[in-house]
């Protein structure tokens, strides 16, 4: 490298394994109680539920982690 060459950095801030992740803007309520809306297809009916965030945990521009009561598959609807 000589003086004045640009570098690319990538720098690691936090790495988790099996987090749950989602746009932020799936994310409802406010900073004391944040939920999503998760829907349901129950007999041949659709229906939908609200499943309370636990905790926020690392948070990037496009994915937050989420602590919930969700599992993989689970439809969680926009705004």
């Amino acid at each position: 490298m000589t003086p004045g060459q640009g570098v690319k950095l990538r720098i690691i801030m936090g790495e988790k394994q099996d987090a749950l992740l989602l746009p932020p803007a799936a994310i409802r309520g406010n900073p004391d109680f944040q939920y999503v809306i998760v829907l349901e297809d129950e007999e041949d009916s659709l229906s939908h539920r609200r499943v309370e965030i636990v905790q926020v945990g690392l948070k990037t521009g496009s994915f937050w982690e989420v602590i919930a009561d969700l599992k993989e598959g689970d439809l969680v609807l926009g705004p």
